[in-house]
């Protein structure tokens, strides 16, 4: 079993603890800087924690890129299928390969987000998806478009979004449900003006107008923020997780009590000790299925209630109200992941969801397309902020890039195949219906895998004596 151990004295509270090369994961807190210095009797300078600068720049890139995600995406299928006579099936293809991409560019990126940060990883990522985006405008072949589609999905999925998520989970932990969906707030509001500003293009200007417009408010919204202002975790200003001070710390007297354990009690599993449980496994298989749902739902919604009979402005109307509601189920969400087991109200969740689907299905009008998204879009909101909670709340910090990392390729291939799933069965059938049947059985089926595991716990082997 690997060992992770810190040997310098540290000052924690006033109390100096020294690390114990003998005990295993044994973690301390850093020196505070002077500002941070305080005693029982005097109360420590208050100032904004930076966590929270942190959630801001990611929120902000998460709105900035939504052009390349599958709402906004799903308004330019129509116009470029057509321009072009492509199928669906090709269309989504290059957003599938482009996924899949990012997938196994998370193997390299979760791993170096523990060591070195997002700061450069995030910036890189933010402009190439600026640049796909432009680079759209000017396709005029198949290749071309799969080529600036992979670029830009790559970056994504393998640079942005898990840089975000990743960074957000080091700096807290008591109050991370309520950063997480903070951050994802950008995303819930991107996913609400984005398809807008896209679809009023597309119709004024034309598709190419459109994409080059995305890509540039890419570059100019989330470049300079991203590159300026992100950090790796609290420790390397000097700060505690959720901004506390060292006199808000576990008190703990003696050597002996110096656990295995992060601050507040979270426990930091390496990257082999979290392949080692089941419960890695079962709540992944949980999270690709959904994955698979949400992907497969989101690329086609518009195209979908467009052949119901819906007007192309009332879809993408539907697709808002989707996203406006999504974003009270994702605050709801942040603020109970604080409360309550992370893993139950997932499997709420994903009952919620199943009971939406077979609404979706159930459409044909205006009136039961905005009961859809009011009641799929909240249970939407909800699950994809606790499906980025999970691994952290069962793994820790330390190690959460590389896990994260390990996971991504399987996640992406699921947001990948959700797509050409339900695409190739409108290109066999002409229609949606029994792939979305199919898509809430997934959902019932993920909420079994979720009741087979429980939060797992850390075996340690005893002290010596």
């Amino acid at each position: 079993m690997a060992t992770r151990t810190v040997t310098p004295p540290v000052s924690l509270g006033g109390a100096g603890i020294p690390g114990d090369a003998s005990l295993p994961y044994t973690r301390a807190f850093p020196s505070p800087p002077p500002n941070m210095t305080s005693t029982r009797g005097r109360q420590p300078e208050r100032r904004i924690y930076y966590g929270w600068v942190i959630v801001a720049v990611v929120a902000l890139v998460g709105a900035a890129q939504t052009g390349q995600l599958n709402p906004t995406i799903g308004v330019f299928i129509r116009p470029v299928t057509e321009e072009f006579g492509w199928s669906r099936s090709l269309f989504v293809g290059a957003v599938s390969a482009g996924t899949l991409v990012g997938g196994f560019t998370g193997l390299g990126v979760g791993p170096a987000l523990d060591r070195f940060g997002p700061r450069w990883i995030m910036s890189v990522g933010v402009f190439l998806v600026g640049a796909a985006l432009v680079s759209m405008a000017a396709v005029n072949a198949v290749w071309q478009f799969y080529l600036a589609m992979i670029v830009g999905r790559a970056a994504v999925q393998g640079a942005v979004n898990i840089g975000g998520s990743v960074t957000v989970s080091k700096w807290f932990i008591r109050r991370r449900g309520r950063a997480a969906a903070i951050s994802f707030m950008g995303n819930r509001v991107g996913n609400g003006t984005t398809p807008l500003i896209a679809q009023a293009l597309v119709r004024s200007y034309g598709w190419r107008w459109g994409f080059l417009a995305l890509g540039l408010i890419v570059w100019v919204v989330a470049l300079l923020p991203t590159f300026l202002l992100l950090r790796r975790q609290p420790e390397d200003m000097g700060l505690l997780p959720d901004g506390d001070s060292p006199d808000q710390a576990p008190d703990r007297d003696d050597a002996a009590q110096v656990a295995p354990v992060a601050p507040r009690g979270e426990v930091d599993f390496t990257l082999r000790q979290a392949l080692a449980t089941r419960a890695f496994y079962l709540s992944l298989i949980a999270t690709l299925l959904g994955m698979i749902v949400a992907s497969g739902v989101s690329l086609n919604l518009v195209a979908y209630l467009e052949d119901q009979g819906l007007s192309p402005a009332t879809a993408v109307l539907i697709v808002v109200a989707w996203s406006v509601s999504g974003s009270v189920g994702t605050l709801a969400a942040g603020f109970i992941a604080e409360r309550v087991s992370i893993r139950s109200a997932l499997i709420v969740t994903y009952i919620g969801l199943a009971l939406s689907t077979y609404l979706l299905i159930q459409v044909d009008s205006t009136a039961l397309g905005f009961l859809f998204a009011a009641v799929y879009g909240p249970f939407f909101g909800a699950m994809v902020i606790l499906q980025q909670l999970i691994l952290p709340d069962y793994f820790g910090r330390a190690s959460l890039g590389a896990i994260r990392g390990l996971a991504t390729p399987f996640q992406m291939g699921a947001i990948a195949l959700g797509p050409i799933i339900a695409t190739a069965a409108f290109d066999a059938t002409g229609e949606y219906t029994a792939v979305f049947a199919g898509f809430l059985g997934c959902f019932v089926a993920g909420a079994g895998f979720l009741l087979l595991a429980p939060k797992p716990q850390l075996r340690l082997p005893a002290p010596p004596l």
